[in-house]
């Protein structure tokens, strides 16, 4: 779900329609995690959601 959201986002601000000129604005997102297996287990499941279509960058 969350990385539905954050695809929306970063599609929305990428869009030149609506904005002055055309331009588009950056959107970036940082997560953190506490633990090396943390950020392990979140590189596979942002991995398998681009693989599935869930996210698209």
């Amino acid at each position: 779900m969350l990385l539905r959201i954050l695809a929306r986002a970063v599609r929305h601000w990428a869009s030149p329609l609506g904005r002055p000129q055309g331009q588009v604005t950056p959107f970036k997102v940082l997560l953190l995690c506490d633990r090396d297996e943390e950020a392990v287990q979140l590189r596979q499941d942002i991995t398998q959601a681009l693989h599935n279509g869930h996210v698209v960058s």
